[in-house]
């Protein structure tokens, strides 16, 4: 038997264990943050990021694609972050704000492994990557945008599929997400290259994701939800619509 200060000893070590995981694990964060925020170096933060996916490049050769299309997601959503954050307009207040939306991506998006973390991770890195690439339009050629949003969108469905048992028909999901997704920044960009703060395209793509993602896991359950079917469907429906129509109040021009 462990005689009771050995168990204290144990309790104490735990603590101390998982304080350090903790500090390491908001090292990335807050160093972006610093970075961004009083150097005004985002391409150091870049490249910070990308150092700190070091393990992907650690294993054989022949896992550095799987490595890297599951940290795929991960990397969307730091990139765009960062360039939100670095934004010229974006005050220290902004900053701080985004800091805590990066905390709160390490440790709880991140960490949760069940197939609706995988969603709300997917969800994020196709809103936060299309609205970034959508804020740069005055920066980067049209063409270079869509195929931004075409790249984000198959790295988005993509980590939402890798939390459901697999399935050969995987891939070509993925590749139907990707057309649908650049076809209509396609439209919506040449329609309209105005919003209010968010992106409607940025909010469309998560909406059909977020759907799609929910009408793909009734399918899977193999189970009549008829009546669940129909309500995503409206809501899905009413969102977009609501977005569509609204979309020409309030109106920031890029």
């Amino acid at each position: 038997m462990n005689s009771p200060s050995g168990k204290r000893r144990l309790v104490v070590k735990d603590k101390l264990w998982n304080g350090l995981h903790f500090c390491l694990r908001s090292l990335l964060p807050i160093s972006v943050f610093l970075i961004v925020a009083f150097l005004a170096v985002p391409a150091l933060a870049y490249v910070l990021i990308l150092l700190s996916k070091w393990r992907i490049l650690a294993a054989k050769p022949r896992f550095w694609w799987p490595n890297l299309r599951a940290n795929a997601a991960d990397l969307a959503f730091s990139f765009s972050l960062v360039l939100f954050m670095g934004w010229p307009s974006a005050d220290l207040t902004q900053q701080l704000i985004w800091l805590a939306i990066y905390l709160l991506w390490v440790f709880v998006f991140k960490t949760d492994r069940l197939p609706a973390g995988h969603v709300w991770r997917g969800l994020a890195a196709q809103g936060m990557g299309a609205a970034a690439l959508i804020y740069s339009l005055n920066q980067l050629p049209l063409p270079a945008v869509l195929a931004g949003i075409w790249l984000v969108s198959l790295i988005a469905v993509q980590h939402i599929l890798s939390g459901f048992p697999k399935r050969d028909y995987h891939s070509r999901l993925t590749q139907i997400w990707g057309l649908f997704a650049i076809q209509l920044a396609w439209v919506m960009l040449h329609w309209q290259v105005n919003f209010w703060i968010i992106p409607n395209l940025a909010v469309l793509l998560a909406v059909v994701l977020l759907a799609s993602s929910l009408l793909y896991s009734l399918h899977l359950r193999e189970a009549a939800h008829g009546a669940a079917r129909r309500q995503i469907l409206a809501s899905t429906l009413i969102v977009t619509f609501a977005v569509l129509i609204f979309s020409g109040l309030w109106l920031t021009t890029l």
